[in-house]
């Protein structure tokens, strides 16, 4: 399926750069998890789209790709195992940390604080509400 997104992600980058956009735009992509590639219970690689659901959650890991908004190019934090089950072996984060990295670049305190539903909701984990 990479090769499905690839060319339109990278034309949208693309197009923002060539029209002075992306540097004032942030492009999130987010997986809530990683799976593998392989075929459920066969050892074959998955070829064709009819595979797709039929293969193992690797929920030891995860990918976000920004671009633009002020973030560094060509920058990679985190490594996974080469092997199965591709869990995180460098550099683990927290669900809260790529939320604190964007609202960063939005320009929004990791501190700051709302209440939604009469519970208070944070940037991050362990914000404190800021009033």
């Amino acid at each position: 399926m990479k090769r499905m997104i690839d060319a339109p992600v990278a034309r949208l980058i693309l197009d923002l750069k060539e029209r002075g956009l992306l540097s004032r735009t942030l492009v999130v992509l987010a997986s809530d998890f990683g799976r593998d590639m392989i075929v459920e219970g066969k050892p074959r690689v998955m070829t064709e789209p009819k595979h797709y659901g039929m293969h193992r959650h690797c929920t030891g890991a995860s990918s976000v790709l920004l671009f633009g908004g002020g973030m560094k190019r060509g920058f990679v934090y985190g490594k996974t195992a080469e092997e199965r089950p591709c869990r995180v072996v460098e550099n683990p984060v927290s669900v809260s940390d790529p939320n604190a990295t964007i609202y960063h670049a939005l320009g929004i305190p990791a501190n700051h604080g709302f209440l939604v539903e009469q519970r208070p909701f944070y940037v991050i984990e362990d914000g404190k509400e800021n009033r």
